[in-house]
């Protein structure tokens, strides 16, 4: 094949690959990745494929820029028709991290790479770093004393460390009340069981199990929890670790 037959079908090539926007022939939009990823954008679409030209995904809609851990990454958009899930793209590497299979995933925070997840009702954990996914099949998410949280699955709590492993259970656990005490600026962790309550430190560290509390509230009284029993109110004091009669 001469030059000038090359020369012609490369150019038919590209106008058959290109689309008419408003009566203009639009060429496909297609960014190259220092590790042989190409990131096609056609009228609207997009279509992640790797050096050696297999489709990694495909998805609808580029979406507003995260910031988790100093890098700088994309919700993408499946969508079709009604159904619509999300996943995330690094945009910059040209890197998918998390693929667009779920209804919503949001990062915890800025400062670590856990994302919470969600497929319909169900609840799970995946991170940025890839060293472990918890699956979206717990009904309850709860952040949990120090760099820890908690998943639930039916009637026991699941305590999950920051590379998302399992490292401790509660049995018999309902839901869990975070509890901020302004005079010495710590969290406190309330576990409500089947068979009563148990309140934890910051670190993790069991100061009181009650079967007759019904309730903590948020509310302090000097140095003292405000609690509930069967029978009235009650005060528990942080420092002595003593209940005092309910009144």
């Amino acid at each position: 094949m001469t030059n000038r037959h090359f020369n012609y079908y490369f150019v038919l090539l590209i106008l058959i690959a290109t689309t008419k926007l408003n009566g203009q022939t639009i060429p496909p939009k297609i960014i190259y990745y220092e590790n042989g990823n190409s990131l096609t954008e056609n009228n609207g679409n997009y279509e992640l494929k790797s050096k050696d030209a297999k489709i990694l995904d495909t998805w609808n809609v580029t979406g507003a820029i995260v910031e988790i851990k100093n890098k700088t990454y994309n919700k993408i958009f499946k969508i079709e028709g009604k159904i619509r899930k999300e996943g995330l793209f690094n945009s910059q590497n040209g890197i998918l991290v998390i693929p667009p299979i779920y209804d919503a995933l949001t990062p915890l925070a800025a400062n670590n790479a856990v994302i919470f997840t969600k497929i319909g009702q169900k609840i799970g954990l995946t991170n940025l770093e890839g060293v472990n996914i918890l699956k979206p099949i717990y009904e309850g998410f709860y952040y949990y004393s120090k760099d820890k949280y908690l998943l639930k699955k039916e009637n026991i709590g699941f305590v999950i460390n920051e590379h998302l492993q399992i490292v401790d259970s509660i049995i018999e656990f309902k839901t869990l009340q975070n509890i901020y005490y302004p005079k010495d600026k710590k969290y406190y962790d309330v576990v409500y069981l089947t068979s009563g309550i148990s309140l934890f430190d910051s670190e993790n560290k069991l100061i009181e199990f009650n079967k007759d509390w019904t309730t903590v509230h948020e509310e302090f009284s000097g140095d003292n929890l405000i609690i509930s029993t069967k029978n009235g109110y009650g005060l528990f004091n942080l420092n002595t670790i003593r209940v005092y009669e309910p009144y």
